[in-house]
């Protein structure tokens, strides 16, 4: 097996211990069938995606039932992260006179059919708002030797009444 294959399968092993047993090996299949690409090729079909790795049925509907039902949380997956991350001590911090930079933007996955999670978010294309799930995300900039590495630390879902400067303004609160 190539090297960057064991890494990555020891990353989402790490990052996965926290969820119950169970809701783990579940959630690795998923992060796996996120990280091999198999998602881009099912285009964006779960089933498809952890169907095309060569699981079998039943993994592929408890894969599915991990990310529907399971007991996990995201920022705590991101912690996990970026514990691993800083246990491997090649990823650094950029400093700035004393400074992190933490970077805080706003992104949204449209889904016109979904229904009871959506909030509206702004389509620059389409001059419009558009029914979509809205989060906010927050980076934090470091580096591997000289490149440039952002690390993911937090995921902050807007509940679907929230008005976007509310939703900004809860964000930075988060941040600070």
């Amino acid at each position: 097996m190539l090297i960057a294959v064991e890494r990555t399968i020891e990353a989402i092993a790490v990052v996965v211990q926290v969820v119950p047993i169970g809701t783990n090996l579940a959630l690795f299949h998923l992060l796996w069938v996120m990280v091999n690409g198999s998602f881009v090729q099912s285009r964006g079909a779960v089933f498809g995606a952890l169907a095309a790795n060569g699981l079998a049925a039943d993994a592929v509907r408890r894969s599915w039932a991990a990310l529907r039902y399971g007991r996990w949380e995201i920022n705590a997956l991101l912690w996990q992260w970026q514990l691993y991350v800083a246990s491997q001590q090649q990823w650094c911090v950029r400093r700035y006179e004393h400074y992190q930079v933490l970077s805080v933007d706003i992104t949204a996955f449209w889904r016109p059919y979904l229904q009871g999670w959506l909030g509206r978010h702004y389509h620059r294309l389409a001059e419009k708002l558009w029914p979509a799930v809205v989060v906010g995300v927050m980076i934090r900039s470091g580096q591997v030797n000289s490149q440039r590495i952002p690390l993911l630390c937090r995921v902050v879902r807007c509940q679907p009444p929230t008005k976007p400067p509310d939703f900004r303004r809860q964000l930075l609160q988060a941040a600070a």
